[in-house]
């Protein structure tokens, strides 16, 4: 008996201290956490600030929070946020949730207002000097019940259910995400100044239109590979409109400097803009082009344009479709070419008689330098194209 009463208390201490050595290695505090999220978003161009911060052990609450982006003289009150479920390892603070509360700013062009804010899965690096995720804040899912657009008491625009998730860094520290807004709608008719361009939307159906966003991607912060795998937004009744994109370049580093001339841009919006866009030019040539696919799917747009140029001109729908035939060759031949031309006016002839798709697709054979093609752009369109490997299809 002796002997298990000495072993039960062996076993005991050992858990003890095993439990105070743990905790001690890993004892976060709530101004070192937050000062951290301060940092982060500091470097993605947002400035935090609050009034007071305290925690209760696995929680941080952060009172009257508030958000200033770079280029933006006016901040977001986002009121307080409570960070659930803190925790941290060698790498990392790790937040299993952040929930905020409904936001709505209001000025005489009108108000924005969202609801439902939350994010799950929140990583806030450590700082370190090699690792390039060390600016980068991660998550695993980031949702929003509801945005809304108003002017004068009408939703000019709104987004529903808007969902990102994003996967765990893969061993070569790529990120993968996915996301989409299951719903959106936008009132064309509201933000259109022209009296003849309402018409012309209520006449096609489309002064006010309704449909759906799904992307995905994936992103490695070490060279920069950046893969737009899907970015499709559907109008109904009208079809659905596709990108694709793949380039090199899109580094942390490139993107603050991108953010840090944007902010210089609209802080000075008076500068020199020849200065402005060299600066911007010199920056873009960091990239390398990959490749870019961009697609239309014809859901009745196609032939209500033609329907409504036809009606407006006093002819039949296929006249419409013919005089488009024609022009295209006289637009197009000084910059893509007679070979290219010919490709895509017969592209364009099969889509206008029966409009199902329209691809236009630019892959090189080996990726070009943002660089090269600006070159080519100026000395030879033809030339670019060539270099682009562009090609458009129909129906396929």
């Amino acid at each position: 008996m002796s002997r298990y009463r000495t072993m039960m208390k062996t076993l005991a201490i050992s858990g003890l201290l095993i439990s105070a050595t743990s905790n001690g290695a890993l004892a976060w505090e709530a101004e070192t956490v937050t000062e951290r999220l301060k940092q982060l978003f500091a470097a993605q161009g947002i400035d935090l600030a609050w009034t007071g911060v305290s925690d209760d052990g696995s929680s941080i609450t952060i009172e009257d929070l508030k958000a200033t982006p770079a280029d933006e003289n006016r901040s977001v009150d986002l009121g307080t946020i409570v960070l659930e479920d803190v925790t941290e390892d060698d790498k990392n603070y790790q937040i299993g949730e952040v929930s905020l509360p409904s936001y709505e700013s209001t000025s005489a062009k009108g108000s924005v207002s969202m609801q439902d804010i939350s994010v799950s899965g929140l990583m806030l690096p450590k700082e370190s000097t090699d690792d390039p995720l060390a600016d980068v804040i991660l998550y695993e899912s980031a949702n929003l019940g509801g945005l809304q657009i108003s002017s004068q008491d009408t939703d000019v625009f709104t987004l529903s259910a808007i969902h990102v998730e994003m996967m765990p860094p893969a061993d070569d520290g790529t990120l993968e995400f996915t996301g989409a807004a299951d719903r959106f709608t936008l009132d064309i008719g509201a933000v259109t100044t022209q009296a003849k361009s309402r018409e012309t939307l209520e006449k096609l159906g489309y002064s006010q239109i309704e449909g759906t966003v799904e992307m995905a991607g994936s992103w490695r912060p070490s060279d920069g590979r950046l893969m737009l795998s899907q970015n499709d937004v559907t109008v109904a009744s009208a079809g659905k409109l596709g990108l694709t994109l793949d380039l090199s370049g899109y580094t942390p580093e490139f993107a603050n400097a991108l953010r840090e001339m944007q902010a210089e841009m609209a802080a000075n919006p008076k500068g020199d803009k020849s200065a402005q866009g060299m600066a911007m030019l010199g920056l873009m040539q960091q990239l390398t082009f990959n490749g870019v696919v961009i697609r239309f799917d014809d859901d009745s747009l196609t032939n209500k344009l033609l329907d409504h140029a036809a009606e407006r001109q006093g002819v039949e729908r296929a006249d419409v479709a013919n005089q488009v035939k024609a022009m295209v060759p006289m637009k197009a031949a000084s910059f893509l070419g007679p070979e290219l031309t010919a490709s895509v006016t017969e592209a364009l002839s099969t889509f206008l008689e029966d409009p199902e798709s329209l691809e236009i697709r630019a892959q090189p054979e080996s990726p070009v330098p943002f660089a090269l093609l600006m070159g080519a752009a100026l000395a030879s369109p033809q030339s670019l194209a060539g270099q682009l490997g562009l090609k458009i299809n129909a129906n396929q």
